[in-house]
């Protein structure tokens, strides 16, 4: 009787040493498997298993879904280039000839050399950036000759043209587009550029 006793102690024994033995190897070395965010498909060959045991600390990698094509990196080289910042362009409308009035505002000529017709021609000069032509105020006491008119490219509607005439006199045009098509201003005669004032007034013109 004590015999048995003493073969089922040591069995009970032995089952507890074992379960302790097991437990503590699941304890020593338990499995890690990585979250999903962690598992990129393209690392894996096809037969090789999904999850693997990972050391911690863990390393996050972004997710990647393996329905999406993947870009190819001569994609970047095939993009076109980014569009330039616009700038405004400046289209020739001051270039052509132009008819209409001129009426003088210089107190000396109410009556006298007081309005008339004016003429305009111009054209451009892109290479030199400049602007020239000829221009006449029919009628007026010092520029109703045909005279040469010259002046700077302009980059928007207004611009100023400079002009010799016959006595020593010069004129200054400064002119303003109102339209593609039409064009007002003033008009100063001095006694040589920046001399005594003998004239002034205004214009209203239009492009034929």
């Amino acid at each position: 009787m004590k015999s048995v006793k003493k073969v089922l102690v040591l069995s009970v024994s032995c089952i507890l040493i074992s379960l302790a033995c097991a437990s503590l190897s699941e304890a020593q070395y338990p499995l890690i498997y990585p979250p999903p965010e962690v598992l990129n498909p393209y690392l894996f060959a096809s037969g090789l298993p999904t999850y693997y045991p990972l050391p911690a600390p863990l390393v996050s990698f972004p997710v990647i879904n393996p329905f999406l094509p993947i870009p190819s990196p001569l994609s970047a080289m095939l993009l076109p280039p980014p569009a330039a910042s616009s700038l405004p362009v400046r289209t020739a409308a001051q270039a052509g000839f132009w008819v209409g009035t001129w009426q003088s505002t210089f107190i000396a000529f109410i009556i006298l050399y007081h309005s008339g017709s004016m003429t305009l021609e111009l054209i451009e000069n892109p290479l030199l950036q400049s602007i020239s032509g000829t221009g006449i105020l029919i009628g007026s006491r010092y520029t109703d000759t045909l005279f040469d008119v010259r002046g700077v490219l302009p980059l928007s509607t207004t611009f100023e043209l400079n002009a010799i005439l016959p006595g020593g006199y010069a004129i200054v045009l400064s002119c303003f587009l109102t339209s593609p098509t039409t064009m007002i201003g003033t008009y100063t005669v001095t006694l040589g550029f920046g001399g005594a004032l003998v004239d002034k007034g205004i214009f209203d013109l239009s492009l034929v």
